[in-house]
């Protein structure tokens, strides 16, 4: 291993967590570019190190920024919560498919094989109970602000793939069996920390701590079976109960009658009443000349008509102050990002690449 890659390799974690404080704590584009640039190092080194085992570690270290990034940067302000999970899993999704075919990995070697034991559907069923824990360490306020049998099957379609099998296929399939061939049996630790990481934006360290031993354990069961399918429906069942099954049934149906979410601003028992705005245009008045003002002059003229002085028309404050490229984003009724789960969304407009 040779130092640059002994280095970023090693500290990818503390990266991923100054990254994601930065982020969490009001500066977001420090945060995403942190992320992009830990981003292009593994993509980098991963094309250049000779130790096969090593590259391929880079390159599925590489999705931890790149969820980040991915979720950070996509406008979403103009969707529903609940298609944000849709939205940045597609080219998650994209992305994990491609990395496979690249590294030439058979269906056995992420966990994609059949595999439907006993063990699988109980280790899948936990994730009742994990939803519950979870609930009662963060009560989030509902995915949903209505109960109707269609919003809630596509919701728990959404957050089963979009969440469950994505992340699985990515951490556990991809990650910790690309980590497992350098650190061995360390590398589902490994993995479990780096997941873990990602869910800093709770800021809560019961919930750290709560993931950090669930992402162990299904690490750790899949390096046992060599499939992901049990912990992905472990995985799916805990965001379905822990957003749409527990918040109705022993937290809040309903805030202010509108769709809300967990808060990343909010500390977890608090009550976020943030609501996606659609954007809308700030248009001007429409300019109205003035009429020139008669005004007696103190002279008058030979023929004894008052002289008629021409007043200048001025534009309004909200014309001066108008420009194409001026938004004022707090007009908008939008926290600067929503956290949720791994991901971590943004509104476009606050999310600034430039620093």
């Amino acid at each position: 291993m040779t130092f640059p890659s002994h280095l970023v390799v090693y500290s990818t974690i503390l990266w991923i967590a100054g990254a994601e404080i930065f982020t969490v704590y009001g500066a977001p584009n420090v945060g995403i570019w942190l992320h992009a640039i830990l981003l292009s190092l593994l993509i980098i080194l991963g094309f250049f190190e000779k130790s096969r085992p090593l590259a391929r570690m880079q390159l599925c270290l590489a999705f931890a920024p790149l969820i980040r990034v991915i979720s950070l940067s996509m406008p979403l302000a103009n969707y529903r919560l609940v298609y944000w999970y849709l939205l940045t899993g597609i080219p998650i999704f994209l992305s994990a498919f491609a990395t496979i075919r690249y590294l030439r990995l058979p269906r056995e070697r992420f966990g994609l094989q059949a595999n439907w034991s006993l063990g699988q559907w109980l280790v899948g069923l936990t994730g009742l109970g994990l939803g519950y824990i979870e609930y009662i360490i963060l009560q989030p306020n509902p995915l949903l602000s209505e109960t109707s049998f269609l919003a809630v099957l596509e919701a728990l379609l959404i957050l089963v793939i979009f969440t469950g099998l994505a992340e699985e296929v990515v951490f556990r399939g991809l990650m910790q069996h690309a980590t497992e061939r350098v650190f061995g049996g360390a590398g589902v630790v490994y993995v479990a920390a780096i997941f873990a990481v990602l869910h800093l934006g709770y800021r809560s360290l019961a919930d750290l701590i709560f993931v950090f031993l669930v992402a162990l354990f299904f690490g750790y069961y899949v390096r046992r079976t060599r499939s992901i399918l049990g912990v992905t429906l472990a995985h799916g069942l805990t965001n379905v109960s822990l957003f749409l099954i527990f918040p109705f049934l022993i937290g809040h149906a309903v805030v202010g009658g509108e769709e809300v979410g967990p808060s990343m601003i909010s500390p977890p028992h608090a009550t976020s009443t943030m609501t996606p705005t659609p954007f809308q245009p700030y248009t001007p008045t429409p300019f109205m000349p003035l009429e020139p003002t008669p005004t007696e002059s103190s002279t008058p003229t030979p023929y004894g008509t008052p002289e008629i002085e021409t007043v200048e028309p001025t534009a309004t404050r909200e014309e001066s102050a108008y420009s194409p490229l001026h938004l004022d984003v707090s007009d908008l009724n939008i926290h600067p990002c929503e956290y949720s789960n791994s991901m971590m969304f943004c509104n476009s407009t606050q999310v600034d690449w430039r620093f």
